[in-house]
């Protein structure tokens, strides 16, 4: 659901909480992407912060008597949150999390 939102509302992808100290890695095993025998990316898992806005930063300012309504349909900035439960550390994680909203003045 996070995904297709993301997609749906053009989100941008703004942090990530390092996976270190919260998966365990046996259980949560990384994804490898794989082309032409060759190995292009390896995907850790781990917590994606993304940014959805209202109104394009390069949108002209229109003034107030003339109503734009923003591709996204979006009436105000969306953070969205895409992430697997951490193994372990939930509170540390917890609070990286909530620091790192409060920093983006959610």
């Amino acid at each position: 659901m996070v995904n297709h939102l993301g997609i749906a509302w053009q989100a941008t992808p703004i942090g990530a909480i390092d996976p270190e100290d919260f998966y365990d890695f046996q259980v949560n095993r990384p994804v490898v992407e794989i082309e032409g025998g060759q190995t292009q990316r390896l995907i850790w898992p781990t917590t994606r912060i993304s940014l959805a806005r209202a109104q394009p930063s390069h949108a002209p300012d229109v003034g107030p008597e003339i109503s734009v309504t923003p591709p996204t349909g979006l009436s105000r900035d969306v953070v969205l949150v895409h992430g697997i439960e951490p193994n372990m550390r939930w509170r540390a994680f917890s609070e990286e999390l909530v620091q790192g909203l409060q920093s983006l003045g959610v």
